[in-house]
């Protein structure tokens, strides 16, 4: 498995978050997503309450998944009362190899606990999820 350094990565985050208004936080993307693209990028939020929020990428407005995303690629697991975890779409074209810029916005402010991003480059049978 690579190590951190491989990737340029910094073993600490921002996390957790409380969330206002336009608060930022950089996740990391090794792939090369415009060369080799995957079939489907979906960002997942674990976040303090079921309170909403709007997030961005790349000063792109991400949109609502399918409400069953989180269950279905088990990212319940361990969850309090009070929780959630949101699933939203990134269109390829906005995502970048390197740095992505997350933007999170909540008019009643949230925490944001944890943030995954999916990618899917085939069958997740054969191929998995990064």
């Amino acid at each position: 498995m690579p190590s951190s350094l491989s990737y340029h990565l910094t073993p600490n985050s921002r996390l957790p978050l409380p969330v206002q208004q336009n608060i930022e936080a950089v996740i990391f993307v090794g792939d090369g997503v415009q060369t080799d693209k995957p079939e489907e990028v979906i960002l997942f939020v674990r976040t303090n309450t079921a309170d909403s929020m709007t997030v961005s990428m790349n000063n792109q407005l991400l949109h609502t998944a399918d409400t069953s995303y989180p269950g279905l690629f088990d990212k319940l697991r361990g969850i309090k009362n009070g929780q959630k975890v949101s699933a939203f779409t990134v269109l390829v074209q906005h995502l970048k190899k390197g740095d992505n810029t997350l933007r999170f916005s909540s008019p009643n402010g949230v925490v944001v606990q944890r943030i995954e991003l999916a990618l899917k480059y085939g069958p997740v049978e054969t191929n998995g999820f990064f």
